[in-house]
């Protein structure tokens, strides 16, 4: 979305150096616990390590978000896992791994499979 901006939350760590705290909607590539170096603008640097979590995100059609907010938000509340939404449909989450936890694809499977429900990874990074 060029031209736009996400605000996101991060703990100083002294000297320009930042971790990430929330969970990016909208940024691609960091997530939860990856640290950055800023310059005096405020702008990233560089990113000096990438943390352990992963950031799924999940976007359902306007048609069924309603009726899937419900039960995937209780799936997410039972498993204790951090997550942000941004509206009914669309849910960004904070995973050990890539891959979503079986309870949840339980939710949401039924919804990839008829095309009423889109998944992305958005911690995929360069191999280090």
């Amino acid at each position: 979305m060029p031209g736009r901006r996400e605000q996101l939350w991060v703990q100083d760590l002294g000297q320009r150096h930042f971790r990430l705290q929330s969970i990016p909607f909208f940024v691609y590539g960091i997530g939860p616990g990856d640290e950055f170096v800023l310059d005096e603008a405020g702008h990233v640097v560089e990113c000096d390590r990438h943390g352990q979590k992963h950031v799924v995100r999940v976007a359902f059609d306007r048609d069924v978000a309603n009726d899937v907010h419900e039960p995937l938000h209780g799936q997410l509340g039972d498993l204790d896992l951090a997550h942000e939404w941004h509206g009914s449909g669309y849910v960004a989450m904070s995973l050990d791994q890539r891959a979503l936890p079986e309870p949840l694809r339980d939710v949401i499977a039924p919804h990839l499979s008829a095309g009423t429900a889109f998944t992305e990874v958005a911690t995929d990074r360069p191999a280090s």
